[in-house]
């Protein structure tokens, strides 16, 4: 009775640990693939100007990590440079221009997928101007296939400005609310 009863326990933890795994739905797929990792670049962000890539990491079952960074083209003048500052002649963005981000994302069902509340942290270098956004953001992330997903989100930013020595301000104050919209197609693997 003995030799049935341990390999039978042996097999009944296995049966159960093996149905344990989980495996996330998708729109156009039976299962999406059980990756930790998203590379993405978000698309708004190239019509202003910046070339971007993020990669997000899954922390826990409901929580994941977001780090970023951009590099951007110097003849482009963003529209907050021209709103904040009167010095209009000199170019906006020396070479080497470039941001750094970093969001903390709260999912609402389980990591890396469908609906969530983030908070985010960016931080700019024009060479001129620097600036450091501090904000919060909803978004939805659905896949489409195994790999491939979009990451939609909107939220607003508070933005303080360092101008630097050699700006002029226009008499505006140097803190703002920015709304934001991101649209990010990524890879999973």
């Amino acid at each position: 009775m003995k030799h049935i009863l341990i390999p039978a326990a042996f097999l009944s933890i296995a049966f159960q640990v093996f149905s344990q795994n989980p495996v996330a739905e998708s729109y156009f797929s039976d299962r999406v693939s059980e990756k930790n990792n998203i590379i993405k670049t978000d698309i708004p962000s190239y019509i202003k100007g910046e070339w971007n890539i993020y990669y997000e990491r899954r922390l826990s079952k409901k929580i994941t990590g977001e780090v970023g960074s951009g590099v951007f083209l110097t003849h482009f003048k963003p529209v907050f440079y021209i709103t904040y500052f009167q010095d209009l002649t000199s170019k906006p963005r020396g070479v080497g221009s470039y941001s750094l981000n970093a969001r903390l994302k709260f999912y609402s069902k389980q990591a890396l997928f469908y609906f969530y509340q983030g908070v985010n942290f960016k931080y700019t270098d024009l060479k001129q101007i620097k600036y450091y956004d501090i904000g919060y953001n909803l978004g939805y992330q659905p896949f489409f296939s195994k790999s491939f997903s979009i990451d939609l989100s909107t939220g607003f930013d508070f933005r303080f400005i360092n101008p630097g020595n050699n700006i002029n301000m226009a008499g505006e104050q140097p803190v703002g609310i920015i709304f934001l919209i991101k649209a990010m197609i990524g890879i999973k693997y």
